[in-house]
C-alpha cells in the first residue's frame, strides 16, 4: 500500500521528487506514473484516476530532454512510454474512458522511435498487436515479419524474399501519420 500511494503521489508532484537534480527530475516523475498506470493495468483498477495519470505522464514525457540523454536512455524512455500507452490501448477497461482515445497513436509512434535508435524484437512484436488494434492489418504483418528475422542472416532474409528495409519504411510512414 505505501508504494501505491507513492506511486499516486508521483502524479500529483508540482516539481521535484525526493532529492533529484534536474533533468533527471521529470524522469523519475516519469517513472513513478508508468509504475502507477502499470499496476492499474495488472489490478484491473483502471479508472479516472489512472486517466489523470496517462495525462501527467504524456505532460511529464514532454518535459524530458531527451537529447541531453544518451541513446539506451532514450530507447528505453521511448520503449517505457509505448509500451505503457500500448497496456492502456489494448486495455478493455480503458476503452470506456476518451482520455485514453490517443493511446493506441501514441504508443505506435513511441515504440517506433525506440526502433529507429535500437531495433528489438519485443517492440516489433508490440507494434504488431497496436497495429492490429487500430485496424492497420498491412502494418501489423510488416512489423511481425521484421520481428520474425530481426535476428536471421542477411542472406536467410534475402532467400525468403524479404525486404526490410521496405517493411521498415511502410511502419515508419504509419507512425509519423499518426503525429
Amino acid at each position: 500500500c505505501a508504494s501505491l500511494d507513492k506511486a499516486r503521489n508521483a502524479s500529483i508532484a508540482p516539481g521535484a521528487v525526493g532529492s533529484c537534480r534536474p533533468p533527471f527530475c521529470a524522469e523519475q516523475r516519469f517513472y513513478g506514473l508508468a509504475n502507477a498506470i502499470e499496476l492499474a493495468v495488472a489490478t484491473k483498477t483502471v479508472d479516472a484516476g489512472t486517466a489523470v495519470q496517462y495525462q501527467a505522464l504524456k505532460a511529464t514525457f514532454r518535459q524530458i530532454d531527451l537529447q541531453q540523454l544518451p541513446s539506451e536512455r532514450q530507447r528505453d524512455l521511448y520503449t517505457k512510454f509505448g509500451s505503457m500507452a500500448g497496456e492502456l490501448a489494448t486495455n478493455s477497461d480503458a476503452s470506456k474512458h476518451s482520455e485514453f482515445s490517443d493511446a493506441g497513436d501514441t504508443a505506435i509512434v513511441a515504440l517506433e522511435r525506440s526502433q529507429q535508435i535500437k531495433e528489438t524484437q519485443d517492440n516489433y512484436y508490440s507494434l504488431a498487436k497496436l497495429f492490429q488494434a487500430v485496424g492497420d492489418a498491412k502494418n501489423a504483418i510488416a512489423a511481425s515479419v521484421l520481428a520474425t528475422v530481426i535476428d536471421e542472416s542477411p542472406s536467410t532474409v534475402h532467400e525468403l524474399k524479404i525486404n526490410p528495409e521496405a517493411l521498415r519504411k511502410s511502419i515508419q510512414a504509419s507512425a509519423l501519420a499518426k503525429q
